[in-house]
């Protein structure tokens, strides 16, 4: 069974009837040459041609309505990779717009302190620890314990604690 040519090909070819003449590529001949129509898909496709040689075979577009075809099929591949370019660029921003700002960036306006654990904090409230760095407080975890989040990650630590409290007393004498 015969399988009709891509539709770019189909717009190329020369409307012709069975039994009339038509331009193609005659691989026995090495050349285009006129051939006649011995058969056809539908209206417009030229299925079989014989060559003035007297040779038979399928139609072959002539060597300019090549050309003209796969310039038009490089063209439309350009355009899909572009378009395929497009829609990923177009991705990729709507991802970095949907990524939370980074720790700096939120906490660059805001006034800063060091951090010690004797000191009461409320959330939004900015710090700079000695080892984690600046970081902006999130709010309560526990009884004198609040979630800070470093570029390291959010972490726990104390605050609002006494430096004589029973507890840091007691902490303390186990340690000596």
């Amino acid at each position: 069974m015969l399988k009709e040519k891509p539709e770019e090909s189909q717009e190329a070819q020369v409307v012709a009837q069975v039994g009339g003449e038509i331009e193609a590529w005659c691989g026995a001949c090495r050349g285009e040459t006129t051939h006649r129509v011995l058969a056809k898909i539908g209206k417009k496709l030229v299925a079989r041609v014989e060559c003035s040689c007297g040779a038979r075979h399928r139609y072959r577009l002539a060597a300019g309505e090549m050309v003209e075809i796969k310039a038009k099929a490089k063209a439309a591949r350009d355009a899909a990779k572009l378009a395929k370019q497009a829609i990923e660029v177009a991705e990729i921003l709507a991802a970095e717009a949907k990524r939370p700002r980074p720790l700096a960036e939120r906490i660059v306006d805001k006034a800063w302190g060091n951090y010690f654990p004797e000191t009461r904090y409320a959330a939004g409230e900015v710090i700079v620890h000695p080892v984690y760095g600046a970081g902006e407080v999130l709010g309560a975890a526990a009884f004198q314990k609040i979630r800070i989040e470093f570029d390291a990650g959010v972490k726990i630590l104390v605050h609002g604690r006494s430096p004589r409290s029973p507890l840091r007393l007691a902490y303390l004498e186990i340690r000596a």
